[in-house]
């Protein structure tokens, strides 16, 4: 059977409003063209039947060298100083699913986080390890062949001072930009492609895609600079099976309509027939084939989820694998699921007001995905979201704030 192709995408989530992203303005629109770009590029690559796994890949791998956003160059800094990137992706099934889900971080040299993490979920026959982390990480990233790059490819000017804001009080002296001396000034030089932004919103979460091919498999690929002035060494959501992001499929019995009277009064009479058979051959029991069907047909159902936002919420509540047990186990629609979990006084944002933390940026998130029949649904509990998706004929369409349309 064949599916139609899919794909949604988000850029980052949390406190977006009017008036810190002008709509619009010279910001809106370069973040607006950027998600079209990137969403015209990964549904050109499933139309000509790549599978989810690539597609995927390849648009976050885009978002990695886009300095827009929180993820591979323009990543957001340690309160070291450093870029510790993170990165996933996981199958519902189809080639390459044997691991089903992987997850790499503390990266500081690999160019696309994102390729390093595709590796690890083909190469079975070099490591089963699904979790990988640092200087390992990056030496078989070497010896695969994915890019590995200074420190200072990360560094964009705009990082550097939004994490010197955050450092305020602490003594400035001992920060310094990879590449600098002690105690220089991060100067005026911008790298090439980085648009002149001063107070506008500066995304602050991950970027990930869902994609599925003509096969219906479902891919979720995601990737991360993590939280601006994070602790060294600190490992969030989007690296985590389960946190950030999560893909699956599994059959379910198809019901069956009950028998009329004489379907059920033939039924008996085979069983019957059955019972005879091994009374008389019981040597043969074992090598016959049964004369009534005992396997119910079934359908594929399947999900696949990307987050962004405040990744320690994600992960205290398993948040991905819990949309995909309410839909799975819990009776829910895949939308009510993402709803009850992300979307406007759900899980997240109750976790954060039982703690009293809720309208500080705690708890604040949105999620994205794909399901079985090509639904794609998104929801967000904060300010806004940039997401984007191609619809059914075949357009792109992009938003930012919570109650923006899809345009």
């Amino acid at each position: 059977m064949s599916h139609q192709p899919r794909i949604i995408l988000h850029g980052g989530a949390g406190t977006i409003s009017r008036t810190n992203l002008i709509p619009h303005s010279p910001q809106y629109d370069a973040y607006i063209t950027s998600l079209r770009s990137l969403l015209e590029s990964g549904y050109s690559k499933l139309q000509s039947s790549s599978t989810a796994l690539d597609a995927a890949c390849h648009v976050v791998s885009l978002f990695e060298d886009n300095p827009l956003f929180n993820c591979g160059r323009g990543s957001v800094f340690t309160r070291d100083g450093k870029n510790e990137l993170e990165a996933s992706v996981m199958l519902s099934g189809g080639p390459g699913a044997a691991k089903r889900g992987v997850g790499v971080t503390m990266l500081r040299h690999v160019k696309n986080p994102i390729l390093l993490a595709k590796e690890l979920l083909l190469r079975g026959e070099e490591t089963k390890h699904n979790f990988l982390c640092g200087e390992e990480a990056e030496k078989l990233a070497s010896k695969w062949g994915v890019e590995i790059v200074g420190e200072e490819w990360f560094w964009t000017e705009r990082r550097w001072k939004e994490h010197l804001r955050g450092l305020k009080g602490r003594e400035m002296d001992k920060w310094t930009m990879p590449g600098r001396e002690d105690g220089e000034e991060p100067g005026e030089d911008k790298p090439a492609g980085d648009p002149e932004v001063t107070e506008e919103y500066l995304p602050q979460g991950t970027v990930g895609c869902v994609t599925m091919d003509r096969w219906g498999n479902i891919c979720a690929a995601t990737s991360t600079g993590g939280m601006t002035n994070k602790l060294p060494g600190r490992i969030g959501d989007t690296p985590t099976l389960g946190a950030g992001f999560w893909a699956e499929e599994w059959e379910v019995p198809v019901a069956r309509a009950r028998p009329t009277p004489a379907a059920a009064a033939a039924g008996g009479l085979m069983e019957g027939l059955q019972s005879l058979v091994t009374d008389c051959f019981p040597s043969q029991q074992e090598h016959s084939e049964p004369l009534l069907e005992k396997t119910l047909p079934t359908n594929r159902k399947a999900i696949g989820l990307s987050g962004t936002g405040n990744g320690d919420y994600f992960l205290r509540l398993a948040a991905a694998h819990d949309v995909t047990a309410r839909y799975r186990f819990g009776g829910r629609s895949f939308k009510a699921a993402v709803k009850e979990v992300i979307g406007r006084q759900g899980e997240m944002q109750r976790a954060a007001e039982r703690i009293g933390k809720w309208g500080t940026g705690e708890g604040e998130g949105g999620f994205i995905g794909i399901n079985e029949t090509g639904e794609l649904v998104w929801d967000l509990n904060c300010g806004g979201m940039y997401r984007g998706i191609v619809d059914d004929e075949g357009k792109t369409k992009v938003a930012v704030y919570w109650d923006e349309e899809m345009h």
